[in-house]
């Protein structure tokens, strides 16, 4: 019995390892370049004050979207060239492209609903 407590131990802890890895290559691989403008998802230090998270938005020249589930995540946005670093400049740890909610939402088993024009 040891034996297959121990083998399905082993396993769910490499799927948890594996799920963490792949987690961190995307949020590595996808976080948005200095450059980059438009509407973003800027993810600021964790505990830092929503007074401070917008302060910093005002200076990068962006405007406060909305915020997130998370309280350390604010949705921006701003078209001049280098949002993104001005950003990080002001505080932020990363920012990623900012996707609604229909690209979340899954409509039945396997396809994803998106918004029609």
């Amino acid at each position: 019995m040891a034996g297959r407590h121990r083998f399905a131990a082993l396993l769910g802890l490499g799927a948890v390892l594996l799920w963490a890895t792949a987690l961190g290559l995307v949020l590595l691989l996808g976080a948005l370049d200095d450059a980059a403008s438009g509407r973003v998802a800027a993810v600021f230090p964790r505990g830092k004050a929503q007074e401070d998270m917008l302060a910093a938005v005002a200076m990068a020249d962006g405007l406060a979207v909305s915020g997130t589930w998370f309280d350390n995540m604010l949705v921006v946005e701003g078209t001049t060239p280098g949002l993104v670093g001005r950003l990080k400049a002001a505080g932020a740890v990363a920012a990623y492209r900012s996707y609604g909610v229909d690209y979340l939402m899954l409509g039945g088993c396997f396809f994803a609903v998106t918004p029609r024009a």
